[in-house]
């Protein structure tokens, strides 16, 4: 059974990947999010969490011990939403590694905001799962779907 340290937001998506992880009967061994503080588990829409899961509220998570441990007895990071820069040394922790779903079609419109930066750029608009390096959404994409949004969007 793979190990996951999970790292999400409030997100819709955030919790859909969260969901999808859980009925696929993966070991978490920890969950972060930085959304909400004062309700973490807004995250878990109503989904338990599994006995002896941490859930963690941080901003700089890397700062953590119990993070970076959780990271270093894990297969995989796996990060949908999360609201901050992932580091080292929660990035080289793995056995595997460490993946973001990005919701854009990197390279374009790195960061925070980017439906946004991409309407008002023109650049290309979509998604892309990637593993994650020491830089902002830089990592090797692993798939990418471009959308192209009408004007109801």
């Amino acid at each position: 059974m793979a190990k996951v340290l999970f790292f999400g937001s409030s997100h819709r998506v955030s919790r859909a990947c969260l969901g999808i992880l859980l009925a696929q009967k993966v070991e978490l061994t920890g969950i972060v999010t930085a959304s909400n503080p004062t309700r973490p588990d807004v995250l878990l829409e109503n989904q338990p969490i599994p006995e002896g899961v941490q859930l963690t509220v941080a901003t700089e998570p890397h700062r953590l011990a119990s993070v970076v441990a959780a990271a270093r007895n894990s297969d995989l990071v796996c990060s949908c939403f999360f609201d901050y820069p992932i580091r080292e040394p929660i990035l080289s922790g793995p056995r595997i590694g460490a993946v973001n779903l990005h919701p854009a079609y990197l390279p374009y419109n790195r960061g925070r905001h980017s439906a946004f930066w991409g309407i008002y750029r023109g650049t290309p608009l979509g998604a892309t799962l990637h593993w994650m390096d020491d830089g902002l959404d830089t990592g090797p994409s692993i798939a990418q779907k471009e959308y192209t949004p009408d004007w109801l969007d």
